[in-house]
């Protein structure tokens, strides 16, 4: 009975693990600015844009002569070894340039572009797209300028959600925060957005199962 217990709950967390979304957080706003996140279940797992540079403490063990004869062996050592990769590449290089033909790189390029656009077709099959908020407001300059800026902007907004409507799984999270404004009284222009990019664990596994299953067909077929 207690392995059936032990076998089910396996199942369960492999199940909750592939059903588990990726998703990369695009979101903007007057005070924080443009942040992309990458998070799973709400978490945040790296923050890819602003970039965050990790500043590095100073340690004075670090500038002994000891620690800096040890840092310029490391160095030379590994100058060496570049100059090894270097020689070897150029060398492969060279016999492959004297090996592959023009019929043999077309071939190869013609299977990239199959690979490429067979998994760009499911990933924009299996791609999600939450909109959770987006709100413009376009003020803070002459009305007529104003009425322009609001016609750009809307045109603007019009094409990006139909290339999503049209290319992905669009949902929108709260109609009410949805909306292109214009305020003549208004100072400054103003605008929030916040837009989720998601797949499932499974989906990013299929995918790479499919890239795998494509390269080696088009290897045994070379």
């Amino acid at each position: 009975m207690i392995w059936i217990i032990v076998l089910l709950c396996i199942i369960l967390t492999v199940f909750l693990v592939l059903m588990l979304r990726i998703r990369l957080r695009i979101r903007y706003s007057e005070e924080r600015g443009l942040t992309v996140v990458l998070t799973a279940a709400g978490i945040p797992l790296k923050i890819l844009y602003p970039e965050i540079k990790k500043t590095e403490k100073i340690k004075l063990r670090d500038f002994t002569p000891r620690a800096l004869k040890k840092k310029k062996e490391k160095s030379d050592k590994e100058k060496l070894r570049l100059r090894k990769v270097r020689r070897k590449n150029e060398k492969n290089k060279g016999n492959m340039k004297r090996k592959q033909t023009f019929s043999d790189k077309l071939e190869m390029l013609r299977q990239i572009t199959r690979i490429v656009r067979l998994l760009l077709g499911r990933f924009l099959t299996y791609l999600r797209t939450d909109i959770n908020c987006f709100e413009i407001t376009v003020s803070g300059m002459a009305a007529a300028e104003a009425a322009i800026v609001y016609g750009a902007v809307s045109q603007s907004a019009a094409y990006l959600f139909e290339l999503l409507d049209n290319n992905t799984n669009v949902h929108w999270k709260n109609a009410r925060r949805n909306g292109i404004y214009i305020d003549f009284l208004g100072e400054r222009c103003e605008a929030s957005v916040d837009i989720a990019l998601s797949l499932r664990v499974w989906q990013l596994l299929d995918l790479f199962r499919r890239a795998i299953s494509s390269m080696v067909f088009a290897a045994e077929k070379s």
